[in-house]
């Protein structure tokens, strides 16, 4: 392997960490009937949907030296589409358990809906972190 793919690798290895580690805060917060606030929940949301890990293998085989990859503009790009797949990623999400949570049972899925509902006090079931 290339210093490159090392970097890419090590990138990737890090990325799933910061996955792994959101997923067992979710299933925690899931199992003890937790909700965060809204905030909260779209900051714990931007690590649960492995964009970190996914966006590192963009590089992989291009032989970009560390550099250019820690250039701020390049910070600021990956950080944006980022944010973008978060969005869209919420987006998705929000309108099924809309419908799962609000009209068919009582909200039993983490996702932004029920934090929502949790924080202005229109269900009780949860716990605000």
């Amino acid at each position: 392997m290339t210093t490159s793919e090392d970097t890419c690798v090590s990138r990737f290895i890090k990325g799933f960490d910061v996955y792994m580690k959101s997923m067992v805060k979710e299933a925690e917060d899931r199992e003890n009937k937790r909700a965060r606030t809204v905030d909260d929940y779209l900051q714990l949301r931007w690590q649960t949907f492995v964009a970190q890990a996914s966006i590192s293998f963009l590089s992989f085989g291009l032989e970009l030296p560390e550099e250019v990859l820690l250039h701020p503009v390049m910070q600021t790009v990956t950080l944006a589409s980022m944010d973008i797949l978060c969005i869209i990623n919420v987006s998705f999400e929000f309108d099924r358990t809309f419908k799962l949570t609000v009209m068919i049972q009582p909200p039993t899925y983490y996702a932004l809906i029920t934090c929502c509902l949790v924080s202005l006090v229109l269900i009780s079931q949860y716990t605000v972190v």
